[in-house]
């Protein structure tokens, strides 16, 4: 169960530390999922979010399901449009693994829901310490632990600091992809060659 744990918290430093390796392993060998990232994303928008989440917390003396169901708001409230952008990269990834030609390995949709769900992980640090610091006293308009809403400008930066490491991330999985398609291609036209 320990060494289960370090594992978890090798793939999510990994994420910050060596993010293609990391998100390789997720990706093919199923190391890591969605189901470990979800507990992160909860404690992060309870962390968001403390009298609400406290609020949730006492209900749920009172009436389980009240509780729960006021835990699960919050819960959509912020971290909703992270987990639907997650499917639908996932989904993006699956299809150009589909589409591409000269692939020997296919990655599933569950390693590639997996692989985005820990692209989530910088997006969940920032917020983090974006509370963090709102709650001492700095408030920085930029930092995506409030909502991501505003017109123009401020919109578009306030979208890229709070995705733009994951769009990154998205960007070098998508690009090993091709590159994997391109070399199994070359390989693949060797051997017909002898």
């Amino acid at each position: 169960m320990i060494a289960r744990f370090f594992d978890h918290l090798a793939r999510v430093g990994g994420v910050f530390v060596s993010p293609r390796a990391t998100l390789d392993g997720v990706l093919r060998s199923g190391r890591g999922g969605l189901f470990e990232v979800m507990p992160w994303m909860f404690v992060v928008a309870c962390a968001l979010q403390p009298v609400r989440a406290g609020q949730a917390f006492l209900m749920a003396r009172v009436s389980l399901l009240e509780g729960f169901n006021a835990l699960a708001r919050l819960f959509a409230q912020r971290m909703l449009t992270p987990l639907v952008a997650a499917l639908v990269a996932a989904t993006v990834l699956y299809l150009f693994d589909r589409l591409r030609e000269g692939a020997h390995e296919r990655i599933t949709f569950e390693g590639a829901v997996d692989a985005c769900a820990f692209m989530l992980f910088p997006f969940l640090l920032l917020c983090a310490v974006g509370a963090a610091l709102d709650h001492n006293g700095v408030r920085l308009w930029w930092t995506p632990n409030r909502a991501v809403v505003g017109r123009g400008i401020y919109l578009a930066t306030r979208i890229v600091v709070a995705y733009g490491w994951s769009f990154v991330l998205f960007g070098v999985v998508l690009w090993d992809l091709r590159r994997r398609s391109a070399e199994g291609g070359a390989a693949d036209a060797d051997g017909r060659a002898e």
